[in-house]
């Protein structure tokens, strides 16, 4: 009896420990020369290396590296590159660095802002465009694009709700060809560095701008100053916007001074920031669309009103964020133009 009782106390105790060798100098937590380990550790043990078997690691493509960013202080995964040198990043991330930059949610839009449609989850190539389109999204399929980035999205306020013809064409497009659709406007227009208004601003040469053009409460617009302490004349201003819109002559109306100092910038359809312009003391006012009105209202006040396009007003800002966020992934970035007189 006595016999077989140690027995049972043997066989349990072997059954709930098991033992490894120790090698000195390797293993710190014991200076024996075994030690006990749990039958659990030992399976949890097995089962690690029976996973390292069995799963390989990632293709080197979809591995990615955590760097810091030495100004802004920010972590981020940064792609090793593939076997032909372009780099794949993951459509979140795009989203996620276009919304820090552009930070559309302090703005009332007229529609969304951000991701409209969700496509393809890796991204290679960046194709931007002013407007959604269909020839646009062909064109990006074309140049096998995975995303595609707009001034102007799918969807407005002031479309009817539900979806007419010509938004289901387009979508289909964009869903046959595995695209995404990624659409900023107001935030667009607004931004100090890459916004149409700024740029509008820098390539008319004013050596310096400031917030200009309210809209719902945010300023939109730029107001610029040239350096020249006599200002410019009015025809090579017109040279300067031409240079600045693809070459068109912009429509000049009003009755301002001979020497332009000052100009406030809003581009797209924004005639009603004329009285703005007027209240600050501005010697021009550049925008896209021109107004009925406006004539009449620019001679009155001894202002120079300028319409360069609509379209031709609004390419350099999504251009400049394409190319933002090439450079900052490491992705190719194309511009379509599809010029539009309006």
């Amino acid at each position: 009896m006595i016999g077989r009782s140690v027995s049972r106390i043997r066989r349990n105790a072997e059954k709930k420990t098991s033992w490894v060798t120790f090698r000195p100098g390797r293993d710190r937590r014991s200076a024996r020369g075994h030690r006990p380990i749990s039958a659990a550790d030992s399976a949890r043990r097995a089962a690690r290396k029976l996973g390292r078997r069995r799963h390989a690691p990632p293709p080197r493509e979809h591995r990615f590296r955590r760097t810091c960013d030495s100004q802004t202080g920010a972590w981020s995964h940064v792609p090793f590159l593939t076997t032909d040198h372009i780099p794949i990043i993951e459509l979140p991330d795009i989203v996620l660095e276009s919304a820090r930059l552009l930070d559309p949610t302090g703005f009332e839009d007229l529609g969304p802002n951000g991701l409209q449609v969700s496509g393809a989850f890796e991204v290679r190539r960046i194709v931007t465009g002013v407007s959604a389109q269909v020839e646009l999204f062909e064109r990006a399929a074309e140049l096998d694009a995975q995303l595609v980035l707009v001034h102007h999205g799918l969807f407005w306020n002031f479309h009817p709700p539900g979806l007419d013809r010509r938004r289901l064409e387009r979508l289909r497009v964009l869903l046959e060809h595995d695209l995404s659709l990624l659409a900023y406007h107001l935030p667009l227009d607004a931004h100090p560095e890459i916004g149409n208004n700024a740029l509008l601003a820098k390539a008319l040469g004013c050596e310096s701008h400031e917030p200009f053009g309210l809209y719902r409460e945010r300023a939109i617009g730029r107001l610029g100053r040239f350096p020249e302490v006599e200002g410019i004349g009015v025809g090579e201003l017109v040279e300067r916007v031409s240079a600045a819109t693809g070459g068109r002559t912009p429509l000049l109306q009003g009755a301002g001074p001979d020497r332009v100092r000052t100009i406030g910038i809003v581009s797209g359809s924004a005639a009603d920031s004329l009285d703005e312009a007027i209240e600050r003391g501005c010697d021009a006012f550049l925008t896209g669309e021109p107004r009925e009105h406006v004539m009449a209202d620019a001679r009155e006040a001894g202002i120079h009103f300028l319409a360069a396009g609509h379209y031709a007003t609004e390419t350099h800002g999504i251009r400049a964020l394409g190319e933002r966020l090439a450079e900052r992934f490491g992705i190719e970035h194309v511009f379509v133009d599809l010029p539009n007189p309006v």
